[in-house]
């Protein structure tokens, strides 16, 4: 059958399309810094959070013979994703993203008996729930920013690593980043159909 460009139009046109950079990402403060002086860098970030991807997800697949013999066929058996996300920050004029990411890495350790800190080199992790976060990715159509196209929740999220931003005399003009990687322990789709099974377990 030809293709009919009429007949692609009229699709276009009924279902739409979707930008890649009508997005926002949320970062809702964990129990450290849920009050204080830090709401106002929560505030900024979805402004200054330049990149990020859609976690992928794949199926792990297993090869098994039909019968025992013969040709292989291919079965699922768990549904795998990355293990982080990274997001990558446009930086202030005062550093505060590096600032603060350093200081959420940090906290996540700095609620120890300082008397045993520093005499033994002991490293114990403050609980989850404390430093923990939920990082929300919007995807908007071009109606704004009330009209939403798909939600991605990641929860229990933190900062892994936290990337050296590269300086260098030769760099001209050119806007500092900050890559911040985030583990994470479920990823859940809030606009799917609520009978649906509507996240990914780790």
């Amino acid at each position: 059958m030809a293709f009919d460009i009429s007949k692609f139009s009229a699709h276009l046109n009924k279902y739409g399309t979707i930008k890649n950079n009508r997005y926002e990402v949320i970062i809702s403060p964990p129990r450290f810094f849920a009050t204080g002086d830090y709401k106002e860098v929560f505030d900024i970030m979805p402004f200054r959070a330049e990149n990020v991807n859609i976690p992928d997800i794949n199926l792990n697949l297993l090869d098994v013979n039909r019968y025992g013999i013969g040709p292989r066929q291919r079965f699922p058996t768990n549904i795998q994703y990355p293990e982080t996300i990274s997001i990558s920050f446009l930086e202030t004029e005062a550093s505060d993203m590096h600032k603060f990411f350093t200081l959420w890495t940090n906290a996540i350790f700095q609620h120890i008996n300082p008397v045993v800190y520093n005499r033994r080199g002991i490293y114990l992790a403050e609980y989850k729930e404390n430093y923990s976060s939920l990082i929300e990715i919007k995807v908007f159509t071009d109606q704004g920013e009330g009209s939403i196209s798909n939600i991605i929740e990641l929860t229990d999220a933190f900062p892994s690593q936290v990337s050296a931003s590269a300086l260098g005399w030769g760099e001209t003009n050119n806007l500092m980043r900050l890559n911040v990687n985030f583990a994470f322990t479920d990823i859940r789709f809030p606009l799917l159909n609520p009978q649906a099974f509507n996240y990914v377990p780790s």
